[in-house]
């Protein structure tokens, strides 16, 4: 999760300054140094960082303008909302910067501390996600027992914003602001000692396991049940009562429309992560599966896929949500 300014091996380099240097630009040449790329994924990473802050802070103050804490979740929506924001304002532009450049232009001690944020926001919202798939789990498949007050819905909020912050934690100890001779600009880079490269692996494939195969699992098997209950009970409402044609066919449009929300709740965050997840795991384990000058260029277009990811939560989890859509309207009419 940190950023890797430099992504070619520099064993032939020594990490100390120099009078005479040259751009990296000049000594590794790459295909995100062409104009037309940086446009493409400019405006790329523009439109993304627009729509997720303005979807969710929209969401951020909807939530915090409600009195209705435990009608629709509004403590898990506004932490989902907000770990969105921070991953808007800190992975998404400083990431995108940092490829376009190829070095690290802000100041040296931001590198020990914007790592660390990016991790902490992404982590809270794969946790928050999960969290809303369990609490959909238990409210469909059991809707007559509470599984949640809204004081536990505060509390589980919290302890996520801590066991993301935790997770995140590591980050700061794990960069470094590196000079290499012959090179102009500094680099922010994870710094692993030559005898710790099995604990870069270890690191690597946990955070891969936290962050995206633990809350990929939940969330599946959460939301395959859920399909499956469904199905169930209009099946046995079917049979339980005699339905005209047209009740049927309501019927069969209510349960088709649940089943596709689950496949899109799914699908967004299998799809928006795996991309930049597969390229982190292939690099750690150094598995060099692209040519080196293409690396820049498909993690580039993998961390892209990944920020589109605070676009579609306000949209999913948000708007598809009926009472939330009725306050969204309110307030669009009111203004």
């Amino acid at each position: 999760m940190a950023n890797e300014t430099l992504l070619y091996p520099l064993e032939s380099h020594s990490q100390t300054s120099g009078h005479n240097c040259s751009p990296v630009s000049e000594i590794f040449p790459d295909i995100v140094d062409y104009t037309s790329i940086r446009v493409i994924f400019g405006i790329g990473y523009f439109i993304t960082w627009f729509l997720g802050f303005v979807g969710n802070s929209q969401v951020v103050y909807i939530t915090l303008t409600s009195n209705e804490c435990c009608a629709f979740r509004l403590p898990f929506m506004n932490s989902l909302a907000a770990s969105n924001l921070m991953i808007a304002f800190t992975s998404l532009p400083i990431t995108a910067v940092t490829i376009f450049v190829r070095e690290w232009v802000f100041p040296p001690f931001t590198c020990y501390f914007i790592g660390y944020l990016q991790g902490w926001s992404i982590f809270v919202s794969s946790f928050v996600i999960t969290a809303i798939s369990i609490d959909r789990y238990q409210t469909i498949i059991h809707p007559h027992k509470v599984f949640l007050s809204c004081k536990l819905t505060k509390i589980i909020a919290v302890f996520i914003w801590v066991i993301g912050n935790a997770c995140a934690t590591p980050m700061i100890t794990l960069v470094h602001v590196r000079v290499y001779e012959g090179i102009c600009g500094q680099f922010c880079e994870e710094d692993w000692p030559n005898d710790q490269y099995w604990n870069r692996i270890v690191f690597g494939i946990m955070v891969v396991i936290v962050q995206y195969g633990v809350p990929l699992c939940i969330t599946v098997y959460c939301y395959m049940r859920i399909s499956s209950f469904v199905e169930r009970s209009q099946k046995a409402r079917k049979q339980k009562e005699a339905l005209s044609s047209k009740a049927h066919r309501k019927l069969l449009e209510r349960t088709h429309r649940m089943n596709a929300m689950i496949v899109v709740l799914v699908a967004s965050f299998t799809l928006a992560w795996f991309p930049l997840n597969f390229l982190n795991l292939a690099r750690d384990l150094e598995l060099n599966l692209l040519p080196v000058e293409l690396y820049n260029i498909a993690y580039t277009a993998a961390h892209l896929i990944a920020m589109t990811s605070v676009i579609w939560n306000p949209i999913i989890y948000g708007w598809f949500n009926v009472t939330f859509r009725k306050k969204c309207l309110q307030m669009f009419k009111r203004t």
